[in-house]
């Protein structure tokens, strides 16, 4: 994923970091009184918690390498266990320098019918440690960059197994995602290097694109102390799902995680989905305090096991299983 360019020029973000806050221009600035009640959703932390150490022991999950077609398999052996339907939608796409990229997206689904919603997250890794010291040349983990989100998915989606969310969810766990230039490339980096899998998806669906009334996006959602800013596409394209899922998590005691404060805009797989019309929100670690705009461990050898925190990950699966629930509740 990449911070707009807007955001991350010297000015911006040393305003940003000044001020420590930025208030959003329309939603509040602390999570607003509400007399709705929430019955907490299932979800174990541990479960997900080892859904990630299986990914990592895949090795690098590198579109076109042994890990990445093992790791293919294993997850939609698991959605195949819980899910109506799951399979690999495979595809070619082509890569920022030319190269051409065998990629696997995984779909499952559960339910019938239309208005639907999709649950999303990228399952590749970085294939170059570009913001780290050492083996930059060399793949990473990405155990919270890429195993995180589809971790907290395999557990929300062993939960529906036993208690199907009240409408009808597709899973779409993306390929490609993290295949953009690397610092070191005289490339100038655009949107479209990025979340390549979601753009073969976007003109390749499995449902026509009008199916979907909106979906969330889990990215980086796994390490200790995140915090879950308010992104800033995911307020022009679908405020009002952002503001319910972190209403959500407020009402479940963790807005200090889920921050009702406005972040930057970042190129994410859900930018393209609401290019095409599909209201899509995303949840993704941001931190202003570092030249990036990501947490220290982004696209590092750090990105590893040790950073994960079962808390995190049961934050996140309770506040998006819980929101699941409440779909009735929830008006445009």
């Amino acid at each position: 994923m990449l911070l707009q360019q807007l955001i991350i020029t010297t000015i911006v973000v040393s305003i940003f970091i000044a001020c420590g806050k930025k208030k959003p221009s329309s939603p509040p600035a602390q999570a607003p009184a509400s007399s709705k009640t929430f019955k907490e959703f299932e979800f174990s932390e541990d479960s997900a918690y080892q859904y990630i150490v299986k990914q990592v022991l895949f090795g690098p999950r590198v579109p076109g390498t042994d890990g990445h077609s093992q790791c293919a398999n294993w997850i939609l052996y698991k959605l195949s266990q819980w899910a109506d339907t799951a399979f690999i939608q495979e595809g070619e796409v082509t890569r920022f320098d030319g190269k051409k990229l065998p990629i696997k997206n995984i779909i499952a689904s559960f339910g019938d019918g239309s208005n639907r919603w999709l649950l999303v997250a990228h399952w590749d890794t970085r294939p170059w440690a570009d913001q780290d010291t050492i083996r930059v040349d060399q793949p990473i983990a990405g155990a919270d960059d890429g195993a995180s989100g589809v971790a907290v998915i395999l557990e929300l989606a062993r939960q529906w197994s036993k208690n199907p969310p009240p409408v009808p969810v597709d899973i779409l766990l993306v390929d490609a995602e993290d295949q953009g230039p690397p610092v070191w490339e005289q490339v100038e980096s655009k949107p479209e290097h990025w979340a390549l899998g979601t753009q073969y998806w976007v003109k390749n669906p499995h449902r026509p694109l009008k199916s979907f009334q909106g979906g969330i996006l889990l990215d980086m959602v796994g390490a200790q102390n995140p915090s879950f800013l308010m992104e800033g596409i995911s307020l022009q394209y679908a405020r009002h799902i952002v503001r319910d899922v972190w209403h959500t998590a407020s009402q479940l005691g963790y807005s200090h995680l889920f921050i009702f404060l406005e972040g930057p805009p970042v190129t994410d797989d859900h930018y393209f989905l609401n290019i095409a019309g599909i209201p899509t929100i995303d949840i993704i670690n941001l931190n202003p305090s570092t030249p990036h705009g990501f947490a220290p461990h982004w696209h590092t050898h750090r990105d590893s096991i040790p950073i994960i925190s079962r808390y995190t990950l049961k934050a996140v699966g309770i506040t998006v299983g819980t929101w699941f629930n409440q779909l009735s509740n929830v008006t445009p």
